[in-house]
């Protein structure tokens, strides 16, 4: 029972981990909208250094048009982890039920 018990729990983290990032977007998109209300303006195209989340979207590619480049944040790390580890458990688990 442990390998299925371990891909259940996987899929509650996973969960988790889903939620989190709902409300990090929901953090960050009201960031963006006080970051356009400060008067401050960058040097050239790159924005001001107080625009900590538009600077950021710039500076990763995310905000000059570019097609969005692959990184691996947080998320994609954690649907690595809990790719594998749900994966193992359930076949782990299927062995184990035909041994």
């Amino acid at each position: 029972m442990l390998p299925f018990l371990l891909t259940f729990m996987t899929f509650v983290f996973w969960k988790f981990e889903l939620r989190n990032k709902q409300l990090v977007r929901n953090g960050e998109a009201a960031l963006k909208h006080l970051d356009s209300l400060l008067p401050v303006e960058g040097t050239g195209a790159e924005p001001h250094v107080l625009r900590i989340l538009t600077r950021d979207d710039y500076l990763s590619g995310q905000g000059d048009g570019s097609p969005h480049k692959r990184r691996w944040t947080y998320s994609r790390c954690f649907n690595a982890v809990f790719l594998v580890f749900g994966i193992s458990g359930f076949i782990l688990g299927i062995v184990c039920l035909f041994h």
